[in-house]
């Protein structure tokens, strides 16, 4: 409810309620009003809160309602720790905690070893092609495990030091700009609605596209490009058709 969200979040992500307020897709217009009607961001925070437990959203007509899972998601672009202490809250399975994939792992060699260990009596050389495709199993589930997705916590860090170039990024990913404001210190805000509005258009989500966008962009998006290519590097991003959508609610 709203007093517990308000407990979880309040004292740290006071200050950037209007970033939260975009990720919650509360209309511009309903933004603006309430940065004008407070003074105080924790009566601003408040207000936007208040407004998204209403559905006063721009995806509320489709069906799309308030949720832990889209509160954490929406908070973990801002502030990963707080995230954390969201998903142990609600018993969310956190998008960098390997839990999960490594459960599956052990599972699945679990049941590879009973089934050399079942045929055990027969030839020699079955129970080698046995153990040979229960080594390939687990090099395959530990590749999956290394993977990540391309999704907004990771745009964010990558294009979070280009924000005040949100216009040329949108231009380069053909998303529309014409209701984003034009006031200063709303870069990041606006950076953040430009990639939201990427992975639900869901045409070419991909990493070769955010390449190609700094390529196109050199003088303004070099940093980015660096971001970019370290991030794959040390994550072990598949480049090749990696795609996601933002909310999984």
């Amino acid at each position: 409810d709203h007093g517990t969200i308000m407990d979880l979040i309040g004292k740290h992500i006071a200050s950037k309620y209007k970033e939260l307020a975009a990720q919650f897709r509360i209309p511009q217009g309903t933004i603006d009003t309430i940065a004008c009607d407070n003074r105080r961001a924790w009566d601003g925070l408040n207000d936007v809160v208040a407004e998204w437990l209403r559905g006063n959203t721009e995806v509320y007509d489709k069906g799309v309602r308030a949720s832990a899972r889209w509160l954490y998601d929406a908070v973990r672009t801002m502030n990963k720790k707080l995230g954390t202490k969201i998903a142990k809250k609600f018993g969310i399975p956190e998008q960098s905690d390997g839990s999960t994939q490594k459960g599956t792992i052990d599972k699945d060699l679990a049941a590879n070893t009973f089934g050399i260990a079942k045929g055990a009596g027969e030839d020699k050389e079955n129970l080698q092609e046995q153990s040979q495709g229960a080594g390939k199993d687990k090099e395959n589930l530990q590749e999956q495990s290394q993977d990540k997705e391309l999704n907004m916590e990771a745009v964010m860090n990558i294009f979070d030091s280009s924000a005040q170039h949100c216009m040329t990024i949108a231009a380069g990913l053909n998303v529309r700009t014409a209701d984003l404001m034009s006031t200063p210190g709303a870069a990041n805000t606006n950076l953040i609605i430009v990639f939201q509005r990427w992975f639900e258009a869901n045409r070419d989500v991909n990493w070769d596209a955010l390449i190609k966008l700094c390529d196109d962009y050199p003088d303004k998006l070099g940093k980015a490009k660096s971001n970019l290519l370290a991030y794959i590097s040390a994550k072990c991003v598949r480049v090749h058709n990696t795609r996601s959508t933002h909310y999984t609610i």
